[in-house]
């Protein structure tokens, strides 16, 4: 009779004999992990009874053992979740303070372990595709342990019905199949038990976070739908949109689809505003600008003397179904910028024929020529109004003072972008560390998003002023006529999780979004907090700082008119939604415009060739770091 018992990685150089191996299958022992021979012998007699089956050909009787636990600490494996855990973490502590939801007493950490159950045998050849980092059989009692507990079966020499009957044989929430032969089961259907998944460690990895995030999800839910029952207003509002980014980005960071073959999809944008819309309202006098609001509502922003009733009649007889969809929502008010430059901050630029006068802003990036001859040419992306020349000299500050380290050769605000590239000097070339840091400043591959923004959850960016900052999308197409009134390319607004997205000195930050095992690089920061204030005289402009607001000034309409429940909170931020705000550009539409620039042949791209073993996503790289909030 074969004996298919849960077994242990040879940690400690131990060998078990034949003979020990069948008493234990005969004593009902061997339940848990064991690093040593002593904690076989202690365990042997906590063992669960034995299932006995018969295998594929019916000759013999198969016997299966008990579940193997094994814990592992958050943040040391399973960095996305943990990721996931804390944003939702975060947003919990705010949820909490508005003293609304009674039953939001579930635990929430920051410290806590996260159970594994190996059900069957397994080799230390199969926990090394869960974790490089060895587990524990056991804990203290005072531990936390995440509430979502995963199952996972290796088939290994098993028939896939033996291995089934295992799973089956659980009453385990989220059980998951590793397949020994690829592709050998059917892909699991939407109301099936199981997920399946092949012996690789990325897809199992992604099946063991797809099951320990449904609690977040539960979580998240409850929120929204207590949240959706209360009186809108400002507060409610911020945090009805920050549980929709989270959810949207526990959507991306856990979906089991591929990584994109093509790091820039090209023509791939498209805007959500109807052309007739746009071209309506860019030639309407009295509208100052315009975009999605939310994802939710189409926010116009007109002067104190149009008349709104009749730009809202004419703008439903120009397409009445996007406003079904999108209700209508007009506030007479200005959305000025205020760029994000201070004094001081790491990356500076001179300006021509004033020793003393520097600007400031942040280095963003790195991209890389891809051309093999050019391949030692590296570029660092900042801003153009950090740098509005070309052959100005880029400088850095350490402990010998203010060194340049390359020279502006393309810098340009066109298509809404304020975007400028450095050539780094050779000499310096060995002091770049070219590749893209996450939000735990691990090195990751970092790919350009073209996309749409509709499907983007949370974001984040890493500045020289207010280091890493989470946030969301405000408005993922927005429209500034006081900028540029023959300008038809959008900007997108993000609004910062809790405090500020970005501050004085964080223009250049590129702004991207948490993927499997990348990172998508959407834009870059510009300008922010910017005051909201409505249209004055010419005598006024002229003596009041246009960055004032006096509240009392404030004036609004909206169109609130929809059944759906969710949109109703889209229209209640106000002169609040002027709060936190940075000013976005997309980065892929820069990156055109300088490759146009510098010729025909000329490509650059950001760092996207880091083995799974480098990046980001790699045991080896992870630590208990990882396991810090993020602010």
């Amino acid at each position: 009779m074969e004996v298919i018992e849960n077994t242990l990685p040879d940690l400690n150089k131990f060998q078990l004999t034949s003979t020990e191996i069948s008493q234990s299958a005969r004593s009902d022992t061997s339940r848990a992990l064991i690093l040593t021979q002593q904690k076989i012998s202690e365990r042997r007699k906590e063992q669960n009874k034995p299932l006995h089956l018969l295998s594929s050909d019916n000759t013999e009787e198969v016997t299966i053992q008990a579940i193997t636990y094994i814990y592992y600490k958050s943040g040391s494996v399973f960095k996305n979740f943990t990721y996931l855990y804390h944003l939702t973490r975060n947003c919990k502590s705010r949820v909490d303070l508005m003293r609304i939801i009674t039953n939001n007493a579930a635990a929430m950490p920051k410290h806590f372990m996260i159970k594994i159950g190996i059900a069957g045998t397994f080799t230390s050849d199969d926990l090394k595709l869960i974790s490089k980092r060895t587990g524990k059989p056991e804990i203290s009692d005072d531990c936390h342990i995440w509430e979502a507990s995963p199952i996972l079966c290796f088939q290994n020499d098993l028939s896939s019905e033996s291995a089934l009957a295992i799973l089956l044989r659980e009453k385990a929430c989220h059980v998951i199949f590793v397949s020994s032969h690829f592709s050998c089961l059917k892909k699991e259907e939407a109301d099936d038990p199981f997920i399946f998944v092949d012996l690789c460690k990325e897809q199992i990895k992604e099946a063991i976070a797809a099951c320990l995030v449904v609690p977040l999800h539960r979580m998240l839910q409850e929120w929204f739908e207590v949240l959706k029952t209360k009186g809108p207003n400002e507060l409610h509002s911020e945090i009805l949109s920050e549980i929709q980014a989270i959810r949207k980005q526990l959507a991306l960071c856990t979906s089991r689809k591929r990584s994109p073959s093509s790091v820039l999809p090209s023509n791939c944008t498209n805007s959500v505003i109807p052309d007739n819309v746009k071209e309506f309202l860019f030639r309407k006098p009295g509208v100052h600008s315009f975009g999605i609001w939310r994802y939710l509502t189409l926010k116009v922003f007109i002067s104190k003397t149009a008349d709104d009733e009749s730009l809202k009649v004419e703008l439903m007889k120009i397409n009445e179904i996007f406003f079904s969809k999108y209700p209508l929502e007009i506030e007479k008010r200005k959305l000025m910028e205020k760029p994000t430059m201070k004094q001081g901050d790491p990356l500076l630029s001179k300006i021509p024929n004033e020793d003393e006068n520097y600007k400031t802003g942040t280095l963003g990036g790195f991209v890389t020529c891809t051309k093999t001859d050019d391949a030692r040419k590296i570029y660092a992306l900042t801003c153009n109004h950090v740098f509005p020349f070309e052959n100005q000299v880029a400088y850095t500050e350490n402990a010998q003072g203010r060194i340049g380290f390359g020279n502006c050769v393309f810098t340009t605000r066109e298509n809404s972008c304020d975007f400028a590239a450095i050539e780094i000097m050779e000499t310096f070339l060995d002091n770049c560390d070219v590749a893209f840091r996450n939000t735990m400043k691990k090195k990751i591959n970092a790919r350009v998003y073209a996309e749409n923004l509709e499907n983007i959850g949370v974001v984040h960016k890493i500045g020289a002023q207010t280091n890493l900052t989470n946030g969301y999308i405000l408005s993922s197409e927005y429209y500034d006529k006081l900028k540029d009134d023959n300008n038809r390319e959008y900007i997108f607004l993000v609004k910062g999780m809790g405090k500020y997205f970005s501050d004085e000195g964080d223009s250049g930050s590129l702004v991207f979004s948490l993927r499997q095992n990348y990172v998508d690089v959407i834009g870059m920061v510009y300008a922010n907090n910017p005051e909201v204030y409505e249209e004055e005289s010419e005598d006024e402009k002229d003596n009041k700082n246009p960055h004032d607001l006096d509240g009392s000034q404030r004036q609004a309409t909206a169109n609130t008119s929809t059944s759906n429940d969710e949109k109703q909170y889209a229209t209640t931020a106000k002169g609040h939604d002027a709060k936190n705000i940075s000013f976005c550009y997309r980065i892929h539409t820069a990156l055109q415009l300088f490759e146009e620039n510098q010729g025909e042949d000329f490509s650059v791209k950001f760092r996207d060739d880091l083995s799974l073993s480098s990046s980001s996503t790699s045991d080896s790289s992870e630590s208990d770091h990882s396991n810090e909030e993020t602010h």
